[in-house]
């Protein structure tokens, strides 16, 4: 009789689909850029950059795909990098909204 094995799940990026699914993608990229930074999200300063708050091409390139992962929202690792504020992003985030290199993933496939 074959006996099942209890085998750990595969290793995942803890924070990629931490948070509320409830949540929006503009108060998604506040608490997984707290993640990655070590802060709450009560301490980040949305008129500063996250690349002033200390975000570097590692993380905003993990920050990408988890906005990607729990939200479909395809947003460069460069615009995240950017000098636009934190709260910038967010406006622009709210209903996947305003700017060209944010786009629904069915539409960002299209122009690789």
């Amino acid at each position: 009789m074959p006996t099942a094995t209890s085998e750990p799940p595969p290793a995942q990026d803890p924070g990629a689909a931490s948070g509320p699914r409830g949540k929006g993608g503009a108060e998604s990229l506040v608490e997984h850029a707290a993640a990655l930074l070590g802060l709450s999200a009560s301490d980040i300063d949305e008129r500063r950059s996250l690349r002033e708050l200390g975000l570097d091409s590692l993380m905003a390139t993990q920050l990408r795909q988890r906005l990607r992962r729990s939200h479909g929202i395809d947003i460069s690792a460069g615009r995240l990098l950017s000098a636009e504020s934190v709260s910038g992003l967010r406006e622009s985030l709210d209903g996947h909204g305003a700017g060209p290199e944010v786009l629904p993933p069915e539409e960002s496939r299209h122009l690789a």
